[in-house]
């Protein structure tokens, strides 16, 4: 109970951005890995991904901007009426270009994380069970049969009981387009997402949320989905923030401080 509540309390700090230094972010991490280690029967593939992706984030400045610390320290700045000097150094602290942590190593792991969580996955149903040899197009993921929909939404484990999932359980075609589609997206939307230009990027990510979205309304699978349409917003990219950032400083100065100009940027 001790240690639920000690984790319960350190991801609220990490969700709203209070006093959240790299200590608690890996305390954090930790009693989340204590957690789930203890039961790991009613866990699936969500908690693991989950916890990888936390653990990326201790070197990511997640507090920097949109949080409590950063409204806290841009309101004692104002506070003590810093000269030009210490107010500079005080905006380095308070104010973040996202566009200028785009290249940091913690970034591009988040993002491989991802790519590589997608093709594994893809991988495991694919060449795991059936080698690399004819044989693969046994998969029930792949043609001539593409039945894994189909299969899943007629079982017993998962399936919910709504209109829109009895329509696809009775029509096998629309069931193999659906699984069709689902292994493309999943296998070339993330590598998209990883080499496209920025601007094209926010495609790729629609069609990995599309995906998830899908999969929650038709399967009681609420852990994995949730998590798999959260972390899409890794993919929005840097000039978004940049930009809501700019306006938010604008219309509300004395509570969010605009984003620093940097050199560097996204390609």
């Amino acid at each position: 109970l001790f240690l639920f509540g000690v984790t319960f309390l350190l991801g609220v700090c990490f969700a709203v951005g209070y006093k959240c230094g790299i200590f608690t972010k890996t305390l954090l991490w930790l009693n989340v890995v204590a957690m789930s280690c203890r039961c790991m029967p009613p866990h699936d593939g969500s908690d693991t991904y989950f916890r990888h992706l936390l653990l990326w984030c201790i070197q990511l400045p997640v507090s920097q901007v949109w949080s409590i610390d950063a409204y806290i320290l841009n309101r004692r700045r104002r506070r003590k009426k810093l000269d030009e000097t210490n107010r500079a150094a005080a905006a380095d602290l308070s104010s973040c270009s996202f566009t200028s942590i785009d290249n940091r190593s913690a970034v591009w792991g988040i993002r491989l994380q991802i790519v590589l969580m997608y093709l594994g996955t893809v991988i495991h149903r694919t060449y795991d069970r059936y080698g690399l040899s004819w044989t693969m197009l046994k998969s029930p993921w792949l043609p001539p049969q593409l039945t894994a929909v189909h299969y899943a939404l007629n079982s017993s484990f998962s399936p919910r009981d709504i209109w829109l999932g009895d329509i696809i359980r009775t029509t096998l075609p629309l069931s193999q387009f659906m699984t069709f589609t689902a292994i493309l997206i999943e296998t070339f939307a993330p590598i998209a997402c990883l080499v496209l230009h920025e601007y094209y990027v926010p495609i790729p990510a629609f069609l990995l949320w599309n995906l998830h979205f899908g999969l929650l309304l038709l399967m009681n699978l609420p852990n994995w989905q949730f998590v798999g349409m959260f972390a899409t917003v890794i993919w929005v990219p840097s000039w978004v923030w940049d930009g809501l950032q700019r306006r938010l400083s604008n219309r509300f100065p004395n509570r969010i401080s605009p984003p620093k100009i940097s050199s560097t940027t996204y390609s």
